[in-house]
């Protein structure tokens, strides 16, 4: 499975927490990669288009994003451009046959949801 995690930088220069857990369980899954959207001036649409061309010639099973704002809003950008499920604000995931199963919390966080989502998916 070729699994791709959208990285994210601290004003340190330092990968944030989330890009390296999300790192460590892409590379659970498979087959991981790296990529960090770079630039001064980044914005969620230049990033989805830019990752779109890169996915339509690679393409990837997963894509993970942190939940953070700007993960958020790249990975759903990048979903719809692509016509890919998205799943947000997961916490845990695993892969069952040609779908992708994930826990989310609902409702203020009292109620944890299993969702399914068919491959290719983003999360």
């Amino acid at each position: 499975m070729k699994v791709w995690v959208i990285a994210e930088r601290s004003a340190d220069g330092q990968l944030r927490r989330v890009s390296r857990e999300l790192a460590a369980k892409a590379a659970a899954l498979g087959d991981a990669t790296v990529l960090e959207v770079t630039g001064e001036r980044r914005s969620g649409a230049a990033a989805a288009m830019a990752l779109a061309a890169r996915a339509d010639a690679e393409a990837p099973d997963l894509i993970l994003a942190g939940a953070t704002p700007s993960g958020r809003d790249i990975a759903a950008r990048l979903a719809a451009k692509l016509k890919r499920a998205y799943l947000s604000e997961c916490t845990d995931l695993s892969i069952e046959g040609p779908s992708i199963e994930a826990t989310r919390g609902m409702y203020a966080g009292k109620v944890r949801a299993r969702v399914r989502a068919p491959l290719p998916a983003y999360m």
